[in-house]
């Protein structure tokens, strides 16, 4: 939570998992928790806030025999405790927004928790902090918040097996150079696939695509590794000896226009440009036609 970066996020998918997720089809799903909270089931119900303005309060039930990898139980003290390090002022995280909506956590035991959040909004089931393991963490925010950026567990030793609950652990890292990842143990869902999976980080383009041509490595990720544009140059070289997968995803290319220029300043322009553009021909010409366009707001 302290910074936002899509290879940190890449390799916590491996090895931690959130309250609640957007599935393949969009749509929330829980991923730690029993049911989905919404306001037709009853487990998200609205209250007056102090103030006279109307707030949420948001009932989530842990899964049963949920725990970190070694062996501790994830409860939503985990929960409560990921909060109150995300909201705290000098910790020095960088999207404070779920955390400051948040007007308390509630601990009715030790998987049910409610969350008061202080609006409305159509995300209200998944305003949830992610569960930080308060059984490892929690000395280093206690003695300094200031200092929690370069003394939280993570940092300190991110090989103990106490910070990960998904179905992966790190068992040991050269940083900038590798992470290795096993089977955890305590994984409560279906069984990985893989024994043992090792990341590597490679910087250089060309390195990389040496890399996967000898077989050293066997993936190359869409998130963190190559730009579409080189992975079609890459496809045209060697179209049969590589497997290609190209999918949908959050990030977009798209045009930023200058609103201090007194032309495209005009909202009227700015939509005739962006209807009046061959969208379809310049992800063709550009990207093969393997980005789809994008639906107009």
């Amino acid at each position: 939570m302290l910074d936002a970066m899509l290879a940190k996020s890449y390799l916590h998918g491996l090895a931690r998992r959130p309250v609640v997720a957007y599935g393949p089809d969009w749509e929330l799903q829980c991923m730690l928790c029993t049911e989905l909270p919404t306001l037709e089931n009853g487990l998200a119900e609205r209250e007056e806030l102090p103030n006279g303005d109307t707030g949420i309060a948001v009932t989530y039930t842990l899964k049963e025999g949920l725990s970190w990898a070694d062996g501790e139980p994830v409860t939503s003290a985990d929960i409560r405790y990921a909060w109150q390090v995300g909201k705290h002022p000098k910790t020095g995280v960088v999207s404070q927004q779920i955390y400051a909506r948040i007007r308390d956590i509630e601990i009715v035991n030790d998987r049910t928790f409610v969350v008061h959040i202080d609006r409305v909004t159509y995300d209200y089931n998944a305003t949830v902090p992610t569960p930080l393991p308060r059984h490892i963490d929690r000395a280093a925010f206690a003695q300094d918040p200031a200092q929690y950026r370069n003394q939280n567990a993570f940092d300190r030793d991110p090989t103990d097996p106490g910070l990960y609950l998904g179905p992966y652990r790190m068992v040991s890292v050269q940083r900038g150079v590798r992470a290795v990842y096993e089977r955890n143990p305590h994984w409560p869902g279906k069984k990985p696939e893989f024994d043992r999976i090792i990341v590597r980080a490679i910087q250089n383009t060309a390195a990389m695509e040496a890399n996967l041509l000898s077989g050293t490595v066997d993936m190359i990720a869409g998130e963190t590794g190559m730009s579409i544009d080189q992975v079609l140059a890459l496809e045209t070289r060697h179209p049969e000896r590589l497997q290609y997968k190209y999918q949908a995803g959050l990030v977009y290319e798209h045009i930023e226009f200058n609103l201090e220029n007194p032309i495209v300043g005009d909202r009227r322009v700015r939509r005739a440009l962006a209807y009046g553009a061959n969208r379809q021909a310049i992800s063709e010409q550009l990207f093969d036609g393997k980005q789809p366009v994008a639906l107009h707001n």
